[in-house]
């Protein structure tokens, strides 16, 4: 029993002697908190954060004006696009799908737009967005004269990647590897998140 007593009694001396630790927690809309644990071992928030807010996405501050052709409708690329009118009347695009969080729809009086928030998180369900979308392309390609519709996000590189990939392989047929290699092709830096990867390879299945 005194050895059982005296273990205690160490454990509890190191306990003491612990430095507390705490943690950065991000939600999902980017505020920031601090948390800690008490002598419980229960995780409590001590402070709100917020300077150090952080989005729910890639951020590129790098200006990118590449306009990827992915099909003769279908084209991709940044948010640096998206707002600049000029390259988007030389590429003559009419329809715009935007799957960013916060960036504006900026021509709304002479471009067709679809407006879908989505957080680029491995854990952010495709399935709810990628419907919507491929009902979009689809209904434009047959209800308009030649239509090119441009989809991006911030960084042009993981969601509307993404939701791209997810149209050629379910309305084109193509599957995940050839979808992705078509479009790595004209958009090097093309990479959609693990959990992005894995729900694009279920849909094949």
């Amino acid at each position: 029993m005194n050895s059982q007593s005296n273990l205690m009694n160490e454990i509890s001396k190191v306990k003491s002697r612990l430095k507390n630790v705490e943690t950065i927690v991000t939600n999902e809309n980017g505020n920031v908190s601090v948390e800690a644990r008490n002598n419980e071992g229960c995780f409590f928030k001590v402070r709100e954060d917020n300077a150090k807010k952080r989005e729910g996405f890639v951020v590129d501050l790098k200006p990118d004006f590449e306009i990827a052709k992915v099909t003769d409708h279908i084209f991709l690329g940044s948010q640096d696009v998206a707002m600049n009118e000029h390259l988007l009347k030389e590429n003559n695009i009419t329809h715009i799908i935007n799957v960013s969080i916060d960036v504006p729809n900026y021509f709304p009086d002479k471009i067709v737009y679809l407006k879908l928030q989505m957080y680029d998180r491995p854990d952010t369900n495709l399935n709810d967005y990628i419907t919507c979308i491929n009902n979009f392309i689809n209904e434009t390609i047959a209800n308009f004269d030649n239509p090119r519709i441009f989809i991006h996000c911030n960084a042009g590189i993981s969601r509307s990647v993404s939701v791209t990939i997810a149209y050629l392989m379910l309305s084109c047929g193509m599957s995940y590897n050839e979808a992705y290699e078509k479009i790595k092709k004209v958009r090097k830096n093309a990479r959609p998140n693990d959990g992005f990867v894995n729900q694009l390879k279920n849909l094949q299945k």
